[in-house]
């Protein structure tokens, strides 16, 4: 069931406030379960890892997310979506005094939550390739140190037959 609140964008936006990005692409039929990101389940995103990056933008009274995906480009599913947040207009007392108040416009507390399962999502795929890339690194200097010691060793028997 989709949140009344959030709505599906569809117009193109050009202003970028925050811009993130996966700095290399998943590929595979990875696939997480609903309860891995409940918020952006409700946004209909049903293969997280298939994110490339997302945006945040303010414009006017809303927050606009922004979500891009890695597609193949004869790919028939959209390789954007774009969701609406309406601004949350709280009262904040300024200074000690409790008449003076103000009111603030604050993100919506659904964002907050989508950005948050985002940010999960982008640290998980860093971890898992800074693993990667430290197994590669290890297995070089594996192989490295291998043949220096069998170029050392064929030294060695080459020494024998001379003398």
């Amino acid at each position: 069931m989709q949140n009344p609140l959030i709505s599906l964008f569809t117009s193109e936006e050009t202003g970028r406030n925050a811009e993130f990005r996966s700095t290399h692409a998943t590929t595979g039929t990875e696939t997480m379960m609903k309860h891995d990101y409940p918020t952006l389940s409700e946004l209909g995103i049903q293969n997280p890892l298939q994110i490339d990056r997302y945006q945040v933008n303010s414009i006017s009274n809303y927050d606009v997310l922004r979500v891009i995906y890695e597609r193949e480009s004869n790919s028939f599913l959209p390789s954007t979506r774009t969701y609406k947040f309406p601004r949350v207009q709280k009262d904040v007392a300024i200074g000690k005094e409790e008449k003076s108040v103000q009111s603030v416009l604050e993100t919506h507390p659904e964002l907050q939550k989508a950005v948050t399962e985002l940010e999960r999502i982008f640290a998980t795929k860093e971890c898992k390739e800074c693993v990667a890339e430290t197994v590669l690194e290890e297995l070089q200097a594996l192989e490295d140190e291998i043949a220096m010691r069998s170029e050392y060793i064929r030294e060695l028997v080459r020494q024998l037959g001379t003398t």
